[in-house]
C-alpha cells in the first residue's frame, strides 16, 4: 500500500510539472518569428506591439509602464523578444495562470 502511494505521488508530481512546462514549450515553438524596432517608446506601447504581433497578453507593473524602451530585433520568437527586452531593462516576466498560457506579467526586477 505504501509503495502504491509513493508511486501515485510521483506520477502526480510529474504530471503537474508537465502541465507547467509543456504549454510554455509549445507556446515558444508554435509562434512565428517577429521583428520589433522601437526607439524611446513607452513600455506599455512596446508590450502592445508585441501583443499584436504574437497574440501574447500582458499585465505590467504600473510603476514601469511609462519607462522608455529602445529595441531593434529581427526575426526572433516572441518569447525571445520578451526575454531580451526584460533582460536589457532589468525587468522580469512570468506566465500567469494555467487557464490562459498567453497571459504574462512584466515587472521591475528587484
Amino acid at each position: 500500500m505504501n509503495v502504491f502511494k509513493t508511486y501515485r505521488n510521483s506520477i502526480q508530481r510529474t504530471l503537474a510539472l508537465l502541465m507547467l512546462v509543456v504549454p510554455l514549450f509549445l507556446f515558444a515553438q508554435s509562434r512565428e518569428k517577429i521583428s520589433i524596432t522601437v526607439n524611446e517608446v513607452r513600455l506599455e506601447n512596446v508590450l502592445r506591439i508585441l501583443s499584436e504581433k504574437s497574440g501574447m497578453k500582458f499585465i505590467s507593473d504600473p510603476g514601469i509602464r511609462t519607462d522608455r524602451i529602445t529595441l531593434d530585433l529581427k526575426d526572433v520568437a516572441p518569447l525571445e523578444a520578451l526575454s531580451i527586452m526584460t533582460e536589457l531593462y532589468d525587468l522580469g516576466f512570468q506566465q500567469l495562470g494555467e487557464v490562459d498560457p498567453n497571459l504574462w506579467t512584466v515587472f521591475l526586477e528587484s
